[in-house]
């Protein structure tokens, strides 16, 4: 947010809703990580969505 705020302006209007998902987001996958999911688990997940931010990041940066 930082880095953005230097090169743009901020909308405001969107750091409460913003702030409240990623609170939610935070808590509930600390709870997952900590008393749901086993360690080989979280390793499966985190690579997944690494592996699609990656695929999405390369497709846009070739078309």
């Amino acid at each position: 947010m930082l880095a953005h705020s230097i090169s743009r302006s901020i909308d405001v209007s969107l750091l409460a809703p913003l702030a409240v998902v990623v609170l939610a987001g935070g808590f509930i996958g600390s709870k997952f990580g900590a008393f749901k999911l086993d360690h080989d688990k979280i390793i499966i997940i985190v690579a997944a969505v690494v592996a699609v931010a990656g695929i999405e990041l390369t497709t846009k940066l070739l078309a």
